[in-house]
């Protein structure tokens, strides 16, 4: 039971680390992508919402949706503490 609970309580203590680090990450991206992750992730809003919300078409929410995972992704592959 204790080596299950420490392994929990260091897991929490890694996603904690993990979200605020996406957190700075999600802040230094460009004001577009940086609106449909959080609307997408924090408001659970679906492509079609977020298409509707920016007046732009679902493809289009999808390209910047598309680029901003993958310049979160890129990070986070490159930060050595998540690696």
């Amino acid at each position: 039971f204790r080596f299950s609970l420490a392994i929990t309580q260091r897991s929490m203590a890694m996603m904690g680390s993990l979200r605020q680090f996406l957190g700075k990450c999600m802040d230094t991206l460009p004001a577009p992508e940086r609106l449909v992750l959080s609307l997408c992730y924090y408001e659970d809003l679906t492509m079609k919402d977020l298409a509707r919300i920016l007046k732009v078409t679902d493809s289009r929410v999808c390209q910047i949706h598309s680029k901003a995972m993958k310049e979160l992704k890129a990070r986070l592959q490159s930060d050595t503490a998540f690696a």
